[in-house]
Order: C-alpha cells, then sequence, then structure tokens
C-alpha cells in the first residue's frame, strides 16, 4: 500500500486528487492539508510514502514546504503540481528536493503512476515540464516569448513578491505574508522592477497582469 499526503489551499482540489487516488486499491490516502505549514507538519506526523505538493499556495507555498520537508525527512518523495510550467518554479522545486513535478491538467491515470514511481524513489515529469529540464541543460530555450524571459529571470522569491505586489499588498504585507523583513522585500521590489525594467510598483504589477506574469 502507498500511503500518499495531498497539499493544495483548495480543498476541492484535495478532495478530486484524493478520489482520483483511491480508485486504485494500493493507493491510500493519508492526510489532506490546505497549507504549507500544515503539509510540512503531516508529513512528519505521517511519514508518508509519496507527498503531492500545490506549487502555488498563499504565503507558505509547496516550494517552501518541500524545503522544510526534506529537511526534516531528506529521503521523501515530494511531487510537485501546477497549473503553469514555468521554468523559475520547476528548477526551484528541484533545488528544494522535489523528485516530480506534473501540471494539474495530467491525466489521472498518469498521476496514479506518478504516485507509484516516486513511492518507489525515482522521479516522475510531465513531458511539457521534462521538455523544459533537457531545453534548460542543453542551452536552448524553449519559450522564447518576452514574458517567460522576464520571468524565468525572477528569482523564486521575487516571483512571489511580484505576486504579492501585484495584489496591491504593502511591503509591510508582503514581510508578514513572505515572514520576512520589510527591508528584504524593498530589495525584492527594486530587483522585481530592475528585471522588468519598469519604473515602480505600479508599473511592474500592471506587467504583471498585462503579460500574465502571475
Amino acid at each position: 500500500m502507498v500511503n500518499v499526503l495531498i497539499a493544495d489551499d483548495h480543498r476541492i482540489i484535495c478532495a478530486g486528487v484524493r478520489v482520483i487516488l483511491e480508485s486504485d486499491p494500493r493507493i491510500k490516502v493519508v492526510g489532506e492539508a490546505y497549507s504549507g505549514q500544515e503539509a510540512v507538519r503531516l508529513a512528519a506526523d505521517y511519514c508518508p510514502d509519496a507527498i503531492i505538493l500545490n506549487v502555488h499556495m498563499p504565503g507558505f507555498d509547496g516550494i517552501r514546504a518541500c524545503r522544510e520537508i526534506i529537511k526534516i525527512r531528506p529521503a521523501a518523495n515530494i511531487l510537485m503540481i501546477s497549473s503553469l510550467d514555468r521554468q523559475c518554479d520547476v528548477f526551484a522545486s528541484l533545488e528544494a528536493g522535489a523528485k516530480g513535478y506534473v501540471l494539474k491538467n495530467l491525466d489521472s491515470a498518469d498521476l496514479i503512476k506518478a504516485v507509484h514511481v516516486l513511492a518507489s524513489g525515482e522521479s516522475f515529469f510531465d513531458p511539457v515540464i521534462a521538455s523544459k529540464i533537457a531545453g534548460r541543460f542543453s542551452g536552448k530555450s524553449v519559450d522564447r516569448q518576452t514574458k517567460e524571459a522576464a520571468l524565468d529571470d525572477l528569482s523564486c522569491r521575487e516571483t512571489e513578491v511580484l505576486r504579492s505586489m501585484e495584489r496591491g499588498c504593502s511591503n509591510i504585507a508582503i514581510a508578514k505574508e513572505l515572514y520576512i523583513s520589510t527591508s528584504t522585500v524593498k530589495t525584492h521590489v527594486s530587483n522585481i522592477l530592475r528585471k522588468l525594467a519598469v519604473d515602480d510598483r505600479t508599473q511592474a504589477a500592471i506587467k504583471a497582469y498585462k503579460d500574465g506574469l502571475v
């Protein structure tokens, strides 16, 4: 029996993934987490064979949760799942210790296969993600569109800050949300403005919205 922990801030997504996985009698979902913090706690409590983490969760996101889980359980088999195929998220996940990365439009059969593969200690990647990884290491850009290039130039943390800026959050609010100091937020904001070639936060937020960067 493969024991699985699911973590997604949308309860309906957790419920849907549970139904898919438990359609296979060899899989049992031992827990559902609705935040990154809860995912870390349940991963320590249940020691599941595989953990499915949503990359984008408010505040304590999946990548941070992955990093914290690996600190507690270095051999944890973590599968990141996202609706986006951005290179910055993919490689930040791999650096955090994830062994797999799939998109939310993955077929049910492939999701079940991914869980079994990870539980065996191997890696599993969505074909789209695999091509991005191959493109990165071959030195070729998979997506040459300007917005992809701009996004890939941002660090994972800068992307989180930009996401909060797009929602109109102040530096203080961002600092509290991401558990960092306001001075660190200011540094990230300056880097974001420079990398996006804009003059102020408003322009950055508009660019992020129009170009679909977050």
